[in-house]
């Protein structure tokens, strides 16, 4: 089918949203590396570096699905943007969203590398998206949409690779991977992937997806790069050398005692194939000697790890070659950094101008090598009397013995270490960055868990490494500041999980394995290493840190109980399941070569040693390890043993163990059984150690108690589903639900006939019931043959009973023991009755015949039931729910808004909704023209959440009919809402019929639907009464927002303060006038307002108070005085001229404020304080705007109609629709003007008050 698209095509590139969110980049000298957004300065066109490339976003569209916002973007020269050619430009985030271009009809969900899947229905939408499916659907250009490339289409199972996604009521987030789907371990897992919450997709069910591995860390997709979207490749087995643009710049200073100083950095590029660099070597140029340079090393530049196991010194032809092999992976960018460590002083090679580079690599397995070489570092200076900070490392305080520790023990302390500040400067402070731990002992990185990096100063864990992955365990980003003199002590703990007879040595191989910051030279620096803790004896060899080694002892073996199911069993089997246990070996395999178990039983004689034989120990493949054993009787025979002599390998790890048996035919109903192990009666020894281990727990453990059970099945009729009414002629009803419940019998149950009891009542009869089927679950049971027996002279007569038996093929309907099944009987309705019920239950024995699994068939028993009755109507009913939304408001001519929102629901059927019919009536209040329907233009009516409307009627009466211009339909049971749309006519004098103020309000009337059962007759068309809210139109309007005042402005008597600060918004469609404003001032006792003391500020800015609009003349004080304190009710009329002398009683000047369409003014009320008390910081003054909780008038009017003439009159606005114009002198005397009943941002009464204090 057409899968209609949504969204319209947006411009291909970057619209004013970017070119104003650029404003403030300024251009950034930093180098540029893989991952950065940048800009050029010429266009407002952003690029992903992948390292080799840039790569355009070709919307912002795409650029969301990525990134959040634009504060990572840097404004870089065209220079730098020509050092990286152009690639792909960048594809849509997979899973983010769906896309399409404006001439396919087509909709594609995204994969990784930029493959779409073609969605090939809405229902494939519908039940991979939800109903909100079409807002996920966006415009790709033409242009750029050939970079996608198409495969297989996609189905209702699988979502795309890449999508997230929720089950509803689940909190764990999922990233699908073809039909995996891997859980997030943690939120802080979902953010470090650079990850989105909105497009999470929310779905019922997972159930056909294999859960995967959690993510717990960064994933290649967190990336463009390594989303496949714009992958650098390159040829198989190639590496491609050249200068990183991230290379140190020329005339960088060296100073003395400098560590890991960058003098070149190599950018090295693979293709499809990873590839091992075998040799680097550098050589010492420029005007320099070799002795300023210690040794060097080769670093990672984004972990600042070393890539050599040793450091390398130059020799006599000024040459070093790191030989330690490390691996660039494929499709990769690595940025690799030549780094010095300096001498202790440079003062005699002060003023030298070195530099570093790279003259030959080599690689291995016959990998080609692109690029030219050397590779020239850039020329640095030395410099002789500035020497960095110093550093020492020792033994800590909690350093470790040689010990031997168990298998599982937690939180021991491997390596003990103190780093200490020995700087000659007073202000250097190092900072301690990051630190490595090589294990050189034989212990595998599998055999620890949880190390962890301890200060031991604070107690402060710094850094986790939860399950290490080889034998380097590094700790970054530590950022411990060191002032001069001091020192930290770090302790080293790690979880023994592993490792019989292994040894763990935690040791620091490199000097430069501990990384040191010298805050004030701003270089690294190389600690000093001493191997006592008293900085005594120097330690000049690697490891460098080499702590006591701690042997991992013997490995434990652990028993724990696991439950059974089922557990009830038929006797006369052989292999039954009668115990499970969970041997759990930590440290090493084991060898159990006596397993001794114990059999509990009810029967109290000697028959258990005859009725239970071959009892065997399986594995979880299901192999036989130990076994098979007969047991022996104790002497009260309510107990047997048998101890299996087979040597039995448990794994390291942990492993379930089943125990079986025959049980012969000669056990009594509801005798038990019960398997247990004593451990300490085990004879064990450890498969490393070769050490005797002793197991735990100590005591017995029981598996499940077992019960011999004959086979049994209990039918019932369950109570969904409830009576209902159901319409004559309704298919594929649910009528009723058959519970068959194995739980009591040692037996699967396999049903073969099942007979339903049909009743019926009234003008009802049985064989309006038809086309019975059977489903548990989703899954249809096949029926072999039906046949029905009726009660009344025929199954066509009215309120008579009838008995329908359904045959089962073999095999279609089986309970496991210990189980229950809910079986759904699903029938069609007959259109020959429209009254009466109908129930679906069973009545008798006989209803189920049933076999057990060995084919003897045994008496079912029979809860008898009914079933619920369902009522037959003639068609379904239409529920109507009418929204207190939207609330009366004010409208602008010229616009549409929404005036009315309300639910249907349909009953018992679905519901197809052919005209909706409106009335438009008097307003609740205010001026009423008459004609109120002139108010209006056109009606809209849309259903919640649509892109389009319903349908659109023009409006010429007071009766307007929306009819949908496509079929709009509810499906039975289904809630949905609509919204009616008003779209007001222009107000504009003397041409509209419509007027200022007038008011009307849209009543639905009345719904023309039908039926869509195949027996619906015809819905009533039902009639409603109820109005909407009340909404009066406008040429503009105002919207009243509050600011806020800046406290403790009351200093004393004389002082003026703020008292309040709003601003008065007009519509773009228009200016606005104000003639009056109304305020409250309450003092606290302590305080007094002059009463000539207020006035009215007016800007075009929050803060703006140049323009004084009304003074003491102006302003009318109503209440209190000077010597009073209390409440002063201020009225504000404006003169802003002065020119009519004293205005505080009358409007006589006919001045105005007015506001141009479109704009904002914002107004500071102040007052002068003429009386304040000695006490401070306990008086307050507290002011409120007032707002009218009623229409000023029926009828138009002019300010003097409204100011003191009727209640409320606070607020007086125009919005100068006025039909000979008006003019500064004339404005208020004219006819249109209104008070603030609901203006936006008024409240009836009075607003939130402002608060000024002393």
């Amino acid at each position: 089918m057409n899968v209609l698209k949504k969204v319209s095509m947006s411009s291909l590139m970057f619209t004013t949203v970017f070119t104003l969110s650029f404003g403030s980049f300024v251009p950034t000298a930093a180098a540029l590396v893989a991952g950065d957004l940048v800009k050029g300065p010429n266009s407002d066109a952003v690029y992903y570096i992948d390292g080799t490339m840039k790569h355009v976003f070709p919307d912002s569209k795409t650029y969301f699905t990525w990134y959040a916002s634009f504060g990572a973007i840097k404004t870089v020269s065209v220079s730098e943007l020509d050092m990286f050619p152009t690639g792909t430009p960048v594809a849509y985030r997979p899973g983010t969203k769906l896309v399409t271009h404006p001439n396919t009809a087509r909709v594609y969900a995204v994969e990784p590398s930029g493959n779409l899947r073609w969605v090939p229905s809405e229902a494939v939408a519908l039940a991979l998206y939800g109903s909100d499916w079409a807002k996920m659907v966006n415009d790709v250009h033409e242009l750029t949409f050939g970079n996608y490339t198409v495969g297989s289409d996609l189905t209702t199972t699988y979502h795309a690779k890449g999508t997230l996604v929720q089950k509803t009521g689940d909190t764990t987030i999922y990233y699908v991977d073809g039909t995996t789907i891997r859980p997030f371990a943690s939120s802080s897992a979902f953010d470090t992937n650079n990850l989105n919450y909105d497009f999470i997709v929310k779905v019922s069910s997972l159930s056909q997806y294999t859960t995967g591995s959690s993510v717990t860390g960064v994933e290649s997709f967190a990336t463009i790069s390594g989303s496949g979207t714009s992958t650098v490749t390159g040829p198989a087995g190639s590496l491609t050398v050249s200068l990183s643009p991230s290379t140190p710049a020329a005339n960088q200073v060296l100073i003395g005692a400098a560590a890991s100083v960058p003098m070149v950095t190599l950018r090295l590029q693979t293709g499809g194939t990873a590839v091992i660099v075998d040799s680097v070597t550098i050589q010492r140029g420029g005007l320099a000697s070799d002795a300023a340079f210690t040794d060097f090393d080769l670093l990672r530049a984004d972990t600042w790890l070393t890539l050599n196991n040793s450091s390398k010194t130059l020799n006599s032809t000024h040459n070093a070659t790191f030989n330690d092999d490390f691996t660039v992976p494929a499709n990769s960018t690595w940025d690799v950094i030549v780094a010095a460590n300096m001498a202790a002083s440079l003062a005699t090679y002060a003023g030298e101008y070195p530099t570093v580079n790279v003259t030959a690599i080599t690689l291995k397995n016959n990998s080609t090598l692109s690029g030219t070489l050397p590779i020239n570092g850039n020329v640095m200076l030395t410099n002789g009397t500035i020497t960095a900070g110093t550093a020492r490392v020792a033994i800590g305080a909690n350093n470790p013995s040689a010990a031997t520790k168990e298998v599982g023990t937690k939180d021991y302390i491997v390596s003990s270490l103190k780093v200490n500040n020995n700087s000659s400067e007073t202000a250097e402070t190092l900072v301690l960055k990051s630190m490595t731990f090589t294990q050189n002992g034989s212990a595998a990185p599998s055999d620890l868990e949880n190390v962890r990096l301890r200060n031991t100063n604070t107690g402060t864990i710094l850094g986790t490494i939860a399950a290490p992955a080889d034998k380097k365990l590094n700790f970054q980003n530590l950022n411990v500041e060191i002032l001069k003199g001091n020192t930290i002590n770090l302790d080293l703990l790690v979880d023994i999980r592993g490792g019989s007879a292994r040894t763990i040595s935690l040791d620091v191989d490199q000097k430069s394995h501990i990384v040191v910051w010298d805050n004030l030279r701003g270089v690294y620096v190389l600690p000093s290493y001493f191997s006592d803790a008293s900085y005594a004896t120097g330690d000049a060899t690697s490891p460098y840190y080499d702590p006591a080694d701690t042997t991992v002892g013997n490995g434990k073996l652990r028993i724990e109980s696991v439950a059974v199911t089922p557990t009830n069993v038929a006797e006369n089997k052989t292999g039954v399941l009668l115990g499970k246990f969970k041997f759990v070996a930590d440290g090493e395999a084991m060898n159990v070569t006596a397993l001794g178990l114990v059999i509990s039983t009810t029967t109290a004689n000697s028959r258990v040693v005859n009725n239970l034989t071959n009892l065997v120990v399986k594995d979880p493949a299901g192999n036989t390890v130990a076994g098979p054993k007969d047991p022996t009787a104790n002497t009260n025979y309510v107990t047997a043993t048998a101890t299996t002599t087979d040597t039995m390998t448990v794994p390291s790890g942990e492993t379930i163990y089943s125990i079986y048996g025959d049980l012969d035919s000669d056990w009594t109903a509801s005798d038990t059984l019960q398997v247990g192990i004593y451990p300490s009666a085990m004879t064990v020894k450890g498969d490393v150690t070769g050490n005797t281990i002793t197991p735990t727990p100590s005591g017995q453990i029981q598996s499940t108690r077992i019960t011999i059970k004959s086979a049994d099945i209990n039918v019932s009729v369950a109570p969904a589903p409830a009576a209902q009414t159901v319409v004559a002629g309704a298919q594929n009803f649910e009528i009723s639900n058959l519970v068959l419940d194995a739980a009591d019998s040692g037996s699967d149950v396999r049903v073969t006939s099942l007979a339903l009891a049909i009743k019926s009542t009234g003008a009802a009869f049985p064989d309006v019931v038809s086309g019975v089927q059977l489903f548990v679950g989703a899954t249809e049971i096949p029926i072999s043959s039906r046949s029905t027996a009726c009660a009344g002279a025929t199954c066509s007569t009215a309120a008579t009973n009838a008995t329908t038996t359904l045959s089962i093929a073999t095999g279609n309907l089986t309970v496991p023991s210990t189980q229950s099944k809910t079986v759904k009987v699903v029938v069609d309705m007959g259109t020959g009755a429209t009254s009466g019920t109908v129930a679906v239950g069973v009545q008798m024995n006989s209803a189920v015949t049933a076999i057990d699994s060995e084919s003897q068939s045994f008496t079912a028993d029979i809860t008898p039931g009914n079933g619920s009755a369902m009522t037959l109507a003639a068609g379904g009913t239409l529920d109507l729910t009418l929204s207190q939304d939207p609330k009366a408001a004010l409208a602008v001519g010229g616009t549409t808004v929404n005036v009315g929102q309300f639910s249907l629901q349909a009953r018992y059927e679905g519901m197809q909704l052919n005209a909706f019919g409106f009335s438009l009536g008097n307003p609740d209040g205010g001026y009423d023209q008459g004609s109120d329907f002139n108010q209006v233009e056109t009606l809209e009516l849309w259903e919640s959440g649509g892109s389009s409307a319903l349908g659109t009627i023009s409006v010429s009466g007071a009766a307007a009919t929306v009819t949908p211009s496509s079929v709009a339909t509810l499906s039975i049971n289904q809630l949905k809402s609509y919204i009616v749309k008003a779209k007001f006519r222009d107000v504009t004098v003397p041409s509209s019929i419509a007027q200022s103020n007038a008011g009307m309000r849209v009543t639905l009337r009345w719904i023309d639907a039908d039926g869509t059962s195949a027996g619906s007759s015809t819905l009533a068309e039902p009639t409603y009464s109820t109005a909407f809210n009340s909404f009066s139109s406008y040429k503009s309007i105002p919207t009243v927002a509050l600011g806020s005042i800046t406290t403790d402005q009351v200093t004393g008597s004389g002082s003026e303060v703020d008292l309040f600060k709003f601003s008065v918004t007009a519509n773009s469609m228009g200016p606005v006038g104000l003639a009056k404003l109304s305020f409250s001032v309450s003092t606290s006792s302590g305080v007094r307002m002059s009463l000539t003391g207020y006035s009215l500020y007016m800007g075009p800015a929050s803060n703006d108070t140049s323009s004084q609009i009304a003074d003491s003349g102006d302003v009318l004080v109503q209440q209190g005085g000077d010597n009073l304190a209390g409440i002063h009710q201020v009225a504000v009329k404006f003169d802003y001229n002065h020119n009519s002398g004293s205005t505080q009683t009358d409007l006589g000047s006919g001045e105005l404020i007015e506001i141009s369409g479109g704009t904002t003014k914002y107004f500071t009320l102040k007052g002068t304080v003429s009386a304040l008390s000695s006490t401070a910081n306990d008086d307050s003054i507290i002011t409120r705007m007032g707002g009218d909780a009623g229409f000023a008038s029926t009828a138009l009017v002019n300010v003097g109609g409204i100011d003191g003439a009727v209640e409320h009159d606070d607020f007086i606005w125009s919005d100068l629709n006025f039909v000979s114009g008006y003019n500064s002198s004339t404005a208020t005397y004219t006819v249109g003007w209104f008070n603030g009943y609901r203006v936006t941002g008024l409240d009836d009464n009075t607003t939130t008050p402002m608060t000024q204090t002393d």
